[in-house]
């Protein structure tokens, strides 16, 4: 047998008796391994396809863009109710864990936070149906906008702090044309 043959040999005889032997041995999980676990975050999920229209309501078949203007308009009064308690007023019925984030606020936030929007952008419309009310015709538009914001609050240990995040809002705007 050559010399060489035998520095293969050797490698390779080594490398399965290490595979049997983990395989062998019973090995306990570490607990640094959880942060690969992956969890879905619940969020509204909007289909890819436009969803059917309520009932009483048509599907509009080509949306009308709304004004972005008018979508900051309303992130702001909704982000303002956020400062002044009363943001359960403008939460759909529907929206996922709505009592647990009102709760949440109401005894988490520090009394004194306030939240200030730093930017709006990439304001996209979903989907547009039209529907008549005792009052007259409605369009009911479903859209969302990327806001970035800013918490700020008086920490006693820390003293002024700043939390910035982003996220994607969606909302329902009802207009009478």
């Amino acid at each position: 047998m050559k010399a060489g043959g035998f520095r293969v040999l050797v490698p390779a005889v080594l490398i399965a008796a290490g595979a049997l032997l983990a395989t062998a041995l019973p090995w306990q999980g570490a607990d640094a391994q959880g942060f690969r676990e992956i969890r879905r975050i619940p969020a509204p999920q909007r289909p890819s396809a436009a969803p059917p229209a309520p009932e009483g309501a048509r599907l509009l078949a080509e949306p009308v863009a709304i004004d972005p203007k008018v979508v900051e308009a309303a992130a702001r009064k909704v982000l303002a109710s956020w400062n002044q308690g009363d943001l359960g007023e403008y939460l759909a019925e529907d929206f996922q864990n709505r009592e647990r984030l009102l709760d949440s606020i109401a005894g988490d936030v520090p009394r004194d936070a306030v939240i200030r929007v730093l930017a709006i952008r990439n304001v996209k419309t979903f989907d547009q149906y039209a529907r008549r009310t005792a009052d007259g015709n409605e369009i009911v538009t479903h859209a969302s906008a990327q806001i970035d914001t800013q918490v700020e609050y008086e920490d006693p240990k820390a003293g002024l702090r700043r939390l910035r995040g982003s996220g994607e809002y969606m909302f329902e705007l009802v207009f009478t044309p």
